[in-house]
């Protein structure tokens, strides 16, 4: 397969929600690490990271792609429930890092751009420790998100609550 047909379908697959499409690219060994999730590693927890994605009705809008020595690079824009919610989206990652090795997907990395980690900053100081508090079934016990379809689901409904809170005491 095509480096850029590897990335066409990354895309298309997490837009799609289909998991098991998104892992028949990725390497076994492979990596994920993105600003907020913590890193995954090897096919269990990629899985359990995209069923998160999933949940929460992750988009991705790949952007600026171009080829280097080690995949591609570009910019992505992504749209999820959440951060539609907090009225932050898109939240954008620059750059984006996506490394193939046989024709397998080795390793993503992203790192947030400036401007969303302005407008996410508020966002996310306020809404976690509430949702820590209110929701900790959707934490483990280290406070990092659990991560499944029906946790990010939750998060959606979490922020439902939050923000027919938030509104209520802006009433």
């Amino acid at each position: 397969m095509v480096v850029t047909e590897i990335v066409d379908k990354l895309q298309d697959s997490l837009n799609a929600g289909d998991v098991d499409a998104l892992l028949d690219l990725f390497a076994e060994d492979a990596a994920v690490t993105i600003p907020a999730l913590s890193p995954r590693t090897g096919s269990d927890q990629i899985r359990a990271l995209f069923d998160f994605c999933v949940g929460i009705k992750v988009r991705w809008d790949f952007k600026e792609s171009r080829l280097t020595d080690f995949g591609v690079e570009c910019a992505v824009d992504q749209f999820d429930g959440w951060a539609n919610l907090m009225g932050v989206a898109p939240l954008q990652y620059e750059p984006f890092r996506i490394t193939i090795a046989d024709d397998r997907i080795k390793s993503i990395e992203g790192s947030w751009s400036e401007t969303t980690l302005m407008t996410l900053g508020q966002a996310v100081e306020e809404f976690t420790p509430w949702a820590l508090e209110n929701h900790p079934e959707l934490f483990d016990g280290d406070g990092d998100y659990r991560y499944s379809r029906q946790v990010g689901a939750g998060f959606i409904a979490a922020a439902e609550e939050w923000m027919s809170l938030k509104e209520g005491r802006r009433g």
